[in-house]
């Protein structure tokens, strides 16, 4: 698999920014925007696997970013699609409904959050290609990314 360098260079910096805050992952701006990631999965060899990454913004109730779905499967999946979506809260729940789309395929999210961002919580989402439906979840979990590395480096 071969990356380009606006891909790395992107991916960089989004996981240096991500580091930043080593307690959580979300690192603040300014307007209060920050960066977050979750893995969607249900964590069993070849399931589809869902890795959300993206710049939220408190003001305005968006988030933009990218949508990364692998799945084991005949051909297999290994897709990047842009993603744009929209958030509620109501007290510390989050519903973020988001969608990216490119010639070929369609990339459509639900992350539900019960204890805001940065906590664990689930996800369903569909994917569509060459106009027929291709994959879909059922809510599975969804876990914040840098959890993930803390406890992959605990166990070393």
């Amino acid at each position: 698999m071969s990356i380009s360098v606006k891909h790395f260079v992107g991916m960089l910096f989004l996981f240096s920014m991500l580091a930043i805050n080593a307690s959580s992952n979300i690192a603040r701006g300014d307007d209060g925007s920050f960066l977050s990631c979750y893995r969607c999965t249900t964590g069993f060899p070849g399931a589809p696997t869902l890795v959300f990454k993206g710049v939220v913004s408190s003001s305005n109730k968006t988030s933009h970013g990218v949508g990364h779905l692998s799945w084991t499967v005949s051909p297999p999946i290994n897709e990047e699609l842009p993603m744009h979506g929209h958030f509620t809260q109501n007290g510390k729940e989050i519903k973020l409904v988001a969608v990216g789309a490119k010639p070929d395929a369609m990339l459509s999210v639900l992350l539900i959050l019960p204890d805001g961002w940065g906590k664990p919580g689930k996800a369903h989402f569909k994917w569509y290609a060459n106009d027929k439906f291709g994959a879909s979840s059922e809510f599975v979990p969804a876990k914040p990314c840098q959890d993930e590395t803390k406890s992959n480096n605990a166990d070393q």
